[in-house]
């Protein structure tokens, strides 16, 4: 699984943001990049600059829980549950190629 990117698409449910994509480092599970669509425009470039770079674990460390407003998520803490089902896949497909 050496030097495979593995590319994830989430549809974040109760926010502004309508589709969030990150592709991840396989192996290390390094965030490599991340888009956001949707949403306001100054969250969605600081929630992708801050997260490259860190792992799916660190990402989800730091966004879970995070609320806007009178909701009980956040486009971080909608990323943060992208971050777990990426990770989920991961851990799937690790398991498939030690079959």
């Amino acid at each position: 699984m050496e030097d495979m990117i593995l590319h994830f698409e989430y549809e974040p449910v109760n926010v502004c943001s309508k589709l969030m994509v990150l592709d991840v480092d396989v192996e290390t599970t390094e965030i490599i990049m991340v888009k956001i669509i949707g949403g306001c425009d100054g969250n969605r470039k600081a929630v992708a600059s801050l997260v490259r770079g860190l792992t799916l674990q660190q990402a989800i460390y730091r966004l879970k829980g995070i609320t806007c407003g009178s909701r009980k998520t956040s486009c971080g803490d909608q990323f943060a549950i992208a971050c777990e089902l990426t990770l989920k896949q991961i851990e799937e497909m690790k398991k498939e190629v030690d079959k």
